[in-house]
Parts: structure tokens; C-alpha cells; sequence
């Protein structure tokens, strides 16, 4: 996206309402409820990524400092204009002359994508590599490559340059590599679609057999419903075992007419198509967001600030963990453009967004929630690694009849400790401290103002200590069980351990103990092969008069590693084909794989015609490929993997 063209804010709109339902605004006082000691679902995500940024052009401010306040989580190297692009006007970028020598060292100019990578990585972030072109007026590559295999060559020697040390290279072991941007424009592309999904094949492939543990990814599309390059591109990666990790899509919502809770629609119509491609592992990435439209004082307002958060509670509730502001660097005037700072490196409201979030992502274990309407007001809470602390963030975004929340935080302990409560809201500057007290309430009840817009944090500190970084350990297995291990809680007199082969809901509310020990580890003496159990573990006499909390968390022992497969065997019966093995040691089931090339290392998701998804193990020793025979290509290469009994 370049922030000139207001054109090309494709907001999809004409269907808004017939998505968006008909929940009523709540009236007068919102009711929110957290539940401190239930779990919520899973981790707090790192949403707070960015397009562009920190880097330093002349006569432009050091945004670094700003960057590390705010929490930069990631960057994504798009419209730098030059220093991480392929080419760019006036022969700038890494590899400027396609018809050069991949092998060539020559050929490549890094010096400034090392610096733009670097200064990423000093500044805190992790760098979400966009391997192609930026926006350029008029377009200069936006034409199919002549030679789409000399393009995918120059993507792997930039992942080997920056990833393995080649041609005076680094070590940063960037994961995230996405090809491409916005192919269903004519801005970055005039090729066809087919063009394009060949292209991003042989970039993937490349990539990946440079380095195999990389993330590969595209097409970056400006339309999440375009039937080309959303529907048919999954359908082309999934048919020919083409490596897809995430599938990622842009949208500029217009507030005007829109909701923050259209991006939990899209996501939701974007994971129907990939679980009907059967690609359901692939993550979405949403590698560009932003209100719309430009020129507006909407991008320096509080609301503008309500509307992302709004936004990104949304995107975390229903499991998307990248999305990518754009954009976070400056330019301009303070309210004309989509930046989060200023030309002078001042911040813009909507920056403290990301602000938010970031201090949310330092109370990483998210806790039940209970208010959210994902549309004009949210609640969201996340509690610390120590157990610790609580933070709650509750937005309300244009809920016109709510005029404050009722905020309940349950199951804090009335153990005679006081903990401290801090509130504040955000403003112009950043968030300002509005009051601080303290509490032994349990349950706390906070009645406080929230207007439309308003946006608040609530932190409490001082809340009953759990194990941190609970985990476990296999290697006493299969004679005894899993090894469980944890960081020492201040305090403790020593620690119980309670077991449920049900769930953690019913480790967390047992009763009786099947162990109390004084150190921080405990080895389940009861092993066994494919075994698996909930265990939560508490600290003894660490909070005033309670014990602290608990932590859960599920182990076992593996099943042990199914033996190779031998003697695969093809038979031609019709149009179909039928494969053979022999049965291989310790398997269970077995995983059938094909792609159209003999070269494992990259291949894609598990590709099973005729096979549920659902359901992906071939039981037996055999499987038929229906009409295999009878299809382009005339060849297909086939690996068949031995499945693991039990958990």
C-alpha cells in the first residue's frame, strides 16, 4: 500500500451490514466481568507489528526510542522504497539487474537492507521480510519476471545472505518471508493469475531449500475475497504440495460506514476457504490494516486509537496473531496521513494503541473475559508470567449509550493482602494515571465514566503468586512419567501437585493432592507408552492466608517413534493408483503425501484426496489415489510417513 493512492483502500462494504447482525449497544453502564483465575483462551498475541520503520533517511527523526516504548513487536519491510526490495527507480535495491548472475555476490547490494534490518532488529522487532517491490509512480516492476525461476534463485540468496552468512552476510535467523504484494492490482502486477501462483511456487520451493525452517507465505492481496488469488491460489498450493505457512490478505476498514468487527467477518470467511482447500495449518497473516479513509483527522484522534484496539481484541479473539499496522513510521502533517508519528517524531494518538497492546502482551497468559461486543466496545485481560499481575484493557469505541462500565474481577482470594489498583485512560499524550489504590476486595467492582471514545487500562499488582514457566520433561519415560518443573515461587513453604486425566478445569479444582514437595520439580512415578494427564501445581503458604495460585498444564509420555516405511509400491488400476507398503514398527497409521516434484524438503501440507480432513490417517497399508492417473502432470512423487499411537 502507498499512502498517496486513496484509490486503493479497497474496503469491502456493500455486504457490511448483512455481516455485521444486529447486536444492540448496551445502554448506560457496560457490565465487563474477568475471571483472574479461570484460564481465557490461550496466549495474548504479539499483534503490535507494523509496515515500515524504525529506520533512519536523512533529515527524518530517529524513531528507534519510540519504536522500544511502544513495543514494536514486528516490522514488515514494505514500501521502504529501495533498501529491501528486490529493484526499485534509479536502479536501487538488493538485486536491480534481473538479467545478472544469481550466483553472482557481485550482482547484490545489501549494504542498505543491512541497514534497515539491523536497525529493526536493534530497536526491539522482528523483521517480517516482504521479498518483492514497493509502490512506485509510475510502476516500473509490476511485469511478471521475464525468467520466474531467476527470481525465485535471488529469494533464496537473500534468505542465505541474511540467514546464513552468505556474501558477507548475517545470522538473524528471520523467519516470516512473504512473496510478493497485492498481485491482484495492476500496480504490482499485469501478469495473470497464473503467472503468479507459478511464481510464488518457485519462490517457496527456493526458499525453502535454502532453509527449511523458515515461514513462507502470500500473496499479500488487497481484496481477502478476490476468487483468483484467494480461492484458486489455495487451491494450486494445496493440489501441488506448494509450501503455504500463511496465507496473508490487507483491508482498510472505513469507520465511516464500517465497524473494527468486519475484520473478525473477513477472518472468518478467509479460515472457511482454507479449511475447504484443506489447508486448515495455515495461518493468516493480515500484513496490512488501518481505518480508512485518508486525509481524515481520524489518524491523530482517540477514536482512531479506539477503533484499532477494538480491532485488535477482534483479530486475537479469533486466533489471528499477525497483522500489520500500517504504517508506523512519519511523514507529514500531523492528521494526513495513515503514520504513527509525526515528521517531527512526535506520536500520534492511535501509536498508543500499539502502546496498549504491548503492555497486554506483558500479561501474556489471557484470562476469561466476559462484555465484548468485538463491534462498538471490548474487554480483554491478560495476567503475568508470576501470576502476579492482571492487566485489563476495555475500550469503547462508539457505543454513544454507554457512558461508563461496570468492571468485576473475580476469584482474586480474600486471603487479607492487599493489592494495588491502577487505572488509567488514554489521552493526547499517552495514558495518564487517573487514580491508584488499594484492595482486598474479591471480587473488585469498579464503577467508572467511559465515554464514546474512551479507552482504559486497569492493572492490579500484588495478586496470588503460581508457578512460573511451568513445563515438562519426557526423558524418565516410558518406566516412570513426565517430569514436571517450574520456577520458584518467593515465599513457599513448598508446592502440592494435583492430577486429572479429564482436563485442567479439573486439576484446577481438585482437592486432594497426589503430591507435596519442597522443590521445584516432580516426576509422575506412574509411565507408560501414549499416556497423557492434566497437572496443576501450587505454592504452599505464599499469600498472606491462602496458598498461591495454581498453574495447569498437560504431559506424558510419547508414544515411541513409528520405524520407516519400506517397500512403497505403486500399481496402476485405471484411472486410479494404488500404493503399497510394508508395515512399518510403532505406526499406528500412516500420512500420505504427493507433490508434482521429488524434493521433500519442500513440500507443502499433507496432500489426501479421497481422505477427510478431519480425520487425515491412512489405517492400513495401503491407499488408492483416485484418479491420479488420469491427471496433469503425468508424474507425481509420493512419501508416506509412519503416524505415532496416542497423544
Amino acid at each position: 500500500m502507498e499512502e498517496s493512492e486513496p484509490r486503493r483502500l479497497r474496503a469491502v462494504l456493500l455486504v457490511a451490514a448483512a455481516f455485521l447482525g444486529t447486536i444492540p449497544a448496551a445502554g448506560g453502564t457496560r457490565p465487563f466481568e474477568v475471571d483472574a483465575r479461570e484460564p481465557g483462551a490461550g496466549e495474548v498475541p504479539a499483534l503490535g507489528a507494523v509496515n515500515a520503520g524504525p529506520w533512519v533517511q536523512p533529515d527524518r527523526p530517529d524513531l528507534c526510542e519510540s519504536y522500544r516504548f511502544l513495543g514494536v513487536s514486528q516490522v514488515r519491510t514494505h514500501d521502504f522504497h529501495g533498501p529491501t526490495d528486490l529493484g526499485y527507480v534509479d536502479d536501487q535495491g538488493i538485486f536491480p539487474d534481473m538479467s545478472r548472475d544469481p550466483e553472482d555476490p557481485s550482482a547484490y547490494h545489501f549494504g542498505p537492507a543491512d541497514e534497515v534490518l539491523g536497525e529493526i532488529l536493534d530497536c526491539g522487532g522482528e523483521v517480517f521480510f516482504r521479498l518483492g517491490y514497493s509502490w512506485e509512480d509510475p510502476p516500473v516492476h509490476n511485469d511478471p519476471p521475464d525468467d520466474p525461476q531467476r527470481f525465485a534463485e535471488v529469494a533464496a540468496h537473500v534468505v542465505a545472505h541474511v540467514n546464513h552468512g552468505w556474501n558477507d552476510g548475517h545470522r538473524w535467523g528471520i523467519r516470516w518471508w512473504e512473496t510478493w504484494n497485492e498481485p491482484d492490482l495492476d500496480q504490482f502486477w499485469t501478469g495473470t493469475p497464473e503467472q503468479f501462483f507459478d511464481l510464488y511456487e518457485r519462490t517457496a520451493r527456493a526458499m525453502k531449500r535454502e532453509d527449511p525452517s523458515i515461514l513462507v507465505g502470500g500473496a499479500g492481496i488487497s481484496d481477502p475475497f478476490d476468487p483468483d488469488y484467494r480461492d484458486r491460489f489455495l487451491r494450486y498450493c494445496k493440489e501441488r504440495g506448494v509450501p503455504l505457512d500463511f496465507f496473508s490478505w490487507h483491508h482498510y476498514e472505513d469507520h465511516q460506514v464500517g465497524s473494527p468487527g468486519r475484520y473478525r467477518e473477513m477472518i472468518e470467511s478467509v479460515r472457511s476457504e482454507l479449511e475447504a482447500a484443506g489447508l486448515e495449518h495455515a495461518l493468516q497473516a493480515i500484513t496490512e490494516w488501518n481505518h480508512a479513509p485518508l486525509w481524515t483527522p481520524y489518524h491523530c484522534s482517540l477514536a482512531g486509537a479506539a477503533f484499532d484496539l477494538v480491532a485488535m481484541a477482534g483479530m486475537a479473539d479469533d486466533g489471528v496473531s499477525l497483522a500489520y499496522l500500517y504504517r508506523g513510521d512519519d511523514r507529514g502533517t500531523r492528521c494526513e496521513e495513515l503514520h504513527l508519528h509525526d515528521a517531527d517524531g512526535s506520536r500520534k494518538v492511535p501509536a498508543y494503541a500499539i502502546r496498549a497492546w504491548s503492555l497486554l502482551r506483558g500479561t501474556p497468559h489471557r484470562r476469561r473475559a466476559d462484555g465484548s461486543d468485538w463491534r462498538h466496545a471490548v474487554v480483554y485481560a491478560g495476567r503475568s508470567e508470576d501470576g502476579r499481575t492482571l492487566r485489563v484493557l476495555l475500550v469503547n469505541y462508539d457505543d454513544a449509550a454507554m457512558t461508563g462500565f461496570r468492571l468485576t474481577v473475580r476469584d482474586l482470594g480474600s486471603c487479607g493482602v492487599e493489592r494495588t489498583v491502577r487505572r488509567e485512560v488514554l489521552g493526547w499524550d499517552g495514558f495518564e494515571e487517573a487514580e491508584t489504590f488499594a484492595s482486598t476486595a474479591d471480587p473488585l467492582v469498579l464503577d467508572r465514566e467511559a465515554p464514546n471514545p474512551s479507552v482504559t487500562l486497569v492493572t492490579l499488582e500484588g495478586l496470588a503468586p503460581w508457578p512460573g514457566r511451568l513445563r515438562s520433561d519426557g526423558a524418565g519415560c516410558p518406566s516412570e512419567g513426565p517430569t514436571l518443573s517450574w520456577d520458584p515461587v518467593p515465599g513457599a513453604s513448598g508446592y502440592r501437585v494435583y492430577r486429572s486425566e479429564e482436563s485442567c478445569a479439573a486439576a484446577l479444582a481438585a482437592t486432594e493432592p497426589v503430591a507435596e514437595v519442597a522443590e521445584t520439580s516432580w516426576t509422575d512415578p506412574a509411565g507408560g507408552e501414549a499416556t497423557r494427564a492434566f497437572y496443576a501445581v501450587e505454592p504452599a503458604d505464599a499469600y498472606g492466608t491462602c496458598p498461591g495460585d495454581r498453574r495447569c498444564i498437560a504431559a506424558g509420555c510419547p508414544a515411541p517413534a513409528p520405524g520407516p516405511v519400506l517397500g512403497l509400491r505403486v500399481e496402476r488400476r485405471g484411472a486410479d493408483l494404488l500404493l503399497s507398503w510394508e508395515e512399518a514398527e510403532h505406526a499406528a497409521s500412516y500420512r500420505v503425501r504427493r507433490a508434482t516434484h521429488p524434493d521433500p524438503v519442500t513440500w507443502g501440507w499433507p496432500w489426501r484426496e479421497g481422505i477427510a480432513d478431519e480425520d487425515p490417517a491412512v489405517p492400513g497399508v495401503q491407499w488408492t489415489d483416485t484418479g491420479a492417473a488420469s491427471t496433469d502432470p503425468p508424474a507425481w512423487f509420493y512419501l508416506v510417513d509412519g503416524e505415532p499411537a496416542g497423544p
